[in-house]
Protein backbone atom coordinates (compact mmCIF):
# COMPACT_ATOMS: atom_id res chain seq x y z
CA UNK A 1 0.00 0.00 0.00
CA UNK A 2 1.37 3.18 -0.92
CA UNK A 3 0.62 6.87 0.87
CA UNK A 4 1.38 10.13 -1.04
CA UNK A 5 1.31 13.41 0.66
CA UNK A 6 2.17 16.98 -1.18
CA UNK A 7 2.30 20.21 0.60
CA UNK A 8 -0.48 22.87 -0.62
CA UNK A 9 2.46 25.67 -0.75
CA UNK A 10 5.45 25.24 -2.87
CA UNK A 11 8.39 25.84 -0.86
CA UNK A 12 10.17 27.68 -3.65
CA UNK A 13 9.31 29.47 -7.09
CA UNK A 14 11.03 30.89 -9.44
CA UNK A 15 9.54 33.51 -12.05
CA UNK A 16 10.77 35.01 -14.89
CA UNK A 17 10.32 39.14 -15.86
CA UNK A 18 10.47 40.32 -19.41
CA UNK A 19 11.92 44.15 -19.57
CA UNK A 20 13.66 46.97 -21.88
CA UNK A 21 16.97 48.90 -21.03
CA UNK A 22 17.17 51.36 -22.93
CA UNK A 23 20.54 53.71 -23.27
CA UNK A 24 22.38 55.97 -25.55
CA UNK A 25 24.64 53.77 -27.67
CA UNK A 26 26.43 56.47 -29.55
CA UNK A 27 29.91 56.93 -30.42
CA UNK A 28 29.70 60.78 -31.03
CA UNK A 29 28.25 62.97 -28.42
CA UNK A 30 26.93 65.12 -30.49
CA UNK A 31 24.49 62.89 -32.33
CA UNK A 32 22.29 60.56 -29.91
CA UNK A 33 21.94 56.61 -30.81
CA UNK A 34 18.89 55.76 -28.37
CA UNK A 35 18.74 51.55 -28.37
CA UNK A 36 16.54 49.14 -26.52
CA UNK A 37 17.98 45.70 -25.06
CA UNK A 38 15.38 43.31 -24.06
CA UNK A 39 16.53 41.16 -20.87
CA UNK A 40 14.75 38.74 -18.63
CA UNK A 41 15.18 38.81 -14.74
CA UNK A 42 14.97 35.38 -12.68
CA UNK A 43 13.97 35.79 -9.24
CA UNK A 44 14.02 32.66 -7.03
CA UNK A 45 11.24 32.99 -4.33
CA UNK A 46 12.14 30.84 -0.80
CA UNK A 47 8.27 30.53 0.51
CA UNK A 48 9.86 29.13 3.92
CA UNK A 49 11.35 32.06 4.75
CA UNK A 50 9.47 34.58 2.89
CA UNK A 51 12.98 35.54 0.98
CA UNK A 52 13.56 36.44 -2.97
CA UNK A 53 16.86 36.85 -4.32
CA UNK A 54 16.99 38.03 -8.15
CA UNK A 55 19.64 35.17 -8.90
CA UNK A 56 20.17 35.95 -12.89
CA UNK A 57 19.54 39.12 -15.90
CA UNK A 58 20.03 37.54 -19.20
CA UNK A 59 20.54 39.45 -22.40
CA UNK A 60 18.48 38.79 -25.31
CA UNK A 61 19.65 40.29 -28.36
CA UNK A 62 23.15 41.40 -26.78
CA UNK A 63 24.22 43.42 -24.42
CA UNK A 64 24.76 47.43 -23.87
CA UNK A 65 27.28 49.57 -23.51
CA UNK A 66 28.22 49.21 -19.46
CA UNK A 67 26.38 45.57 -18.68
CA UNK A 68 27.60 45.96 -14.92
CA UNK A 69 25.99 49.38 -14.20
CA UNK A 70 22.98 48.51 -16.25
CA UNK A 71 22.64 44.96 -14.47
CA UNK A 72 23.05 46.78 -11.32
CA UNK A 73 20.03 49.20 -12.14
CA UNK A 74 17.85 46.49 -13.06
CA UNK A 75 18.72 44.92 -9.51
CA UNK A 76 17.91 47.73 -7.80
CA UNK A 77 14.95 49.23 -8.79
CA UNK A 78 13.39 45.52 -9.68
CA UNK A 79 11.84 45.74 -5.94
CA UNK A 80 9.93 49.16 -6.68
CA UNK A 81 9.11 48.37 -10.26
CA UNK A 82 7.81 44.79 -9.78
CA UNK A 83 7.31 43.71 -5.87
CA UNK A 84 5.30 46.96 -4.93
Amino acid sequence: MSKIKIEKKPFAETLFYAGTYTCDMSEDENVASIKDFEFTVILDINNNNDFYDVSDISWTDGEPRDVEIATEKIREYFNDLVLQ
